[in-house]
């Protein structure tokens, strides 16, 4: 009997494989030895141990299933221990999701107190968590299947993927923009183009006013609506500084 969790999980897995293919392999096995009988009808010269290897095929098979029927009910009661402690890690593991949506609501990327500029950074750390628990939770998933438990759903889990891809159109555009900036803090006086700093700013101001046309649900998301109206402010501060730096450089 497997002692451990990993173990046993990967011994049920493979006779659940054995019990999913079991008819399409009596069915391929039914192929190769019909092909092999027609071989012989047609007096056709074939290895004669090719041939016996080809009809003890469907035995080898029947002993292979045998052999996993008869290890799966002996583990039963070993199944009901560990369908215990699979139960455990899921009541341990949705508890873990309410703490970590917490945590991204409050100190996320999208909270109130947060700027987009350390915003970027808190994009990649919680999309690292969000990553390692869709993980785990994609294991305890494959263990509720494997020992017949009710599939558990983690709506902290969800909704933080949906407020993650969200927030992520949002900082997108922030970073194109303060990498417009930083290029044009980067020229020399001599080599800046006016024109085309306006028109860049204008191409960001369309940009923000058609974000929430494009995707309502940045409008109606508060976490997300925060770090639009953040942008916005920072695209339009930009943009209203754009004149006083086109007549600097005329005079």
């Amino acid at each position: 009997h497997p002692s451990d969790l990993e173990k046993l999980k990967f011994l049920l897995n493979v006779i659940s494989q054995i019990k999913s293919v079991s008819m399409d392999m009596v069915i391929r096995i039914w192929d190769i030895q019909e092909r092999y009988r027609t071989l012989q009808l047609y007096k056709h010269e074939v290895d004669p141990a090719e041939v016996r290897t080809a009809f003890l095929v469907s035995r080898r098979w029947q002993d292979l299933k045998d052999v996993a029927l008869t290890k799966d009910a002996r583990m039963e009661n070993v199944k009901k221990k560990f369908a215990e402690v699979t139960s455990e890690q899921v009541v341990e593991f949705a508890e873990t999701c309410k703490v970590l949506f917490q945590d991204f609501r409050t100190n996320g990327p999208g909270a109130t107190d947060v700027q987009l500029e350390d915003g970027v950074e808190l994009m990649k750390k919680f999309g690292n968590d969000l990553s390692t628990n869709m993980k785990q939770r994609e294991e305890l998933v494959k263990a509720q299947t494997l020992f017949n438990l009710p599939i558990t759903s983690y709506p902290e889990l969800s909704n933080m993927e949906r407020e993650l891809k969200l927030l992520q159109v949002v900082y997108d555009v922030y970073v194109q923009h303060v990498a417009m900036k930083s290029e044009t803090s980067g020229m020399l006086w001599s080599k800046l183009d006016v024109q085309q700093l306006a028109k860049q700013s204008d191409d960001f101001e369309k940009k923000i006013r058609r974000l929430p046309k494009d995707v309502p649900e940045i409008t109606s998301t508060h976490s997300v609506d925060l770090a639009f109206h953040k942008l916005e402010e920072e695209v339009m501060d930009f943009k209203a500084a754009v004149p006083l730096i086109q007549s600097l450089k005329h005079d």
